[in-house]
């Protein structure tokens, strides 16, 4: 069994690798994406189209950059826990 210090020592551990939720709304609103996703296709213009895409992929990296930063945000604030608790035990 690999530990999760060595796995990313050695840049093994992609946290983007992971399977989707099993959560029913999740998968219910992917499919409602998708069924959105045809209609503005099927609607819009060639050229509107390629702007559309643009767009969503201006939001795509607004959220990459949110999740990493909330990810990282997450990370310290769970270090900074774990200092307090050793370096306050109760009494």
């Amino acid at each position: 069994m690999n530990s999760i210090l060595g796995d990313l020592y050695r840049n093994e551990l992609n946290l983007w690798d992971h399977p989707s939720p099993d959560d029913p709304k999740y998968r219910e609103l992917e499919k409602k994406s998708c069924s959105e996703e045809d209609y503005f296709k099927n609607k819009l213009s060639p050229e509107d189209w390629k702007r559309f895409e643009a767009y969503d992929g201006i939001l795509m990296d607004i959220s990459e950059i949110d999740e990493t930063y909330a990810f990282s945000y997450g990370f310290k604030m769970g270090a900074l826990l774990m200092t307090e608790v050793f370096l306050d035990p109760p009494q």
